[in-house]
Formats: structure tokens, sequence, C-alpha cells
């Protein structure tokens, strides 16, 4: 990073702060891309939290911050090495106006089912009989009161919890 955007860096986060979690993974992640001759590179958010310590989940909200400022892109399977590349950064964050406004971090847009889809999904699992239907509302209900999220907070994936769920809940109806 040359010196000019080394400081046109320090401008910008003043006016729209990224957060000292963001800004510690976006100079790690640069200087693994000098190190790497501006290449992209994978690396795991296990090691970067073991370098960083930080933990995984906030690495992986410091990275969804870089991704949505345009510092940085990624591929992420499941199961590997996350694979970053640094953007033309300063450029960009000029180009998008970046500076001149708060950064705002939308979170995704989430879907979740109707109650028919959620009975759809029910009939699929082992054990179902339609006198479950009240049962399966009561946990329909449940998840919707939480906002689709579990005891942290975290977004839930509703249909691995609820099928993990769904013995147990017919064994408390009887």
């Amino acid at each position: 990073m040359r010196k000019k955007d080394f400081e046109e860096f320090w401008v910008i986060n003043e006016n729209a702060p990224l957060g000292a979690n963001a800004i510690a993974l976006y100079f790690f992640l640069l200087h693994r891309w000098e190190k790497n001759k501006h290449q992209e590179f994978s690396i795991s958010e296990y090691e970067i939290s073991k370098k960083l310590k930080i933990s995984r989940p906030t690495i992986s909200m410091a990275r969804k911050i870089l991704i949505g400022v345009n510092l940085i892109s990624c591929t992420a399977i499941k199961g590997h090495p996350t694979l970053f590349s640094i953007k033309n950064s300063i450029d960009l964050l000029k180009q998008n106006n970046v500076g001149f406004s708060k950064i705002e971090m939308s979170e995704p847009k989430r879907s979740y089912p109707t109650f028919e889809e959620f009975m759809e999904y029910a009939k699929t699992l082992v054990g179902y009989s339609d006198s479950h239907v009240d049962v399966i509302r009561k946990q329909y209900e449940k998840y919707g009161n939480n906002n689709w999220k579990g005891k942290l907070g975290e977004d839930i994936d509703w249909r691995r919890n609820f099928k993990m769920q769904f013995p147990f809940l017919l064994y408390q109806k009887k």
C-alpha cells in the first residue's frame, strides 16, 4: 500500500468507520496480499482467527463489512480455506463516494417460510401424521416469535433445526 493510499484510507475511515476488527482483518489480508505479490491467496478463517486472536464469527462479520465496502473480494467454500483478493481499494472507495457517507451494513434479506411451506416440509419428515399439526404450528410460531433466530441471536437454518427437534416435539405431544 502506497503511503498516499494509507493516508487516504484513514481519512475515509474517519468519515465512515469500519470498526477495529474490520481494520485489523483488512491490514492482515493486505499484508498477505503483498507477500503473495498481489495475487489471490487462500487462508482459513480459523487460521486468521488464531493469528489475530479474534473469534471466527467476528472474523466472518469483518469479512462481510470489507466485502460490503469493496475493499476485498473472496470466495468461501464450506470446509475449505477462503480465497481472498484485495481490490484497488482506495480508488474504488473514492468512486463509490464511501468517504462522504456513513457505511451501512444491511442484513442479507432472509426469506422465511409461510406456515404452508413449513407444513410441506414437516410432511416429508419421518413420523409425521396429520395429528401433529398443532405441535408443528406451535413450533412455527415459536420460530417466528424469536425472529427466526437461535438462542445466541444467530439466524437459524430452520429446516435443519426443525428436523432435529421434530422427534422430541412428537414425544412431548404424547
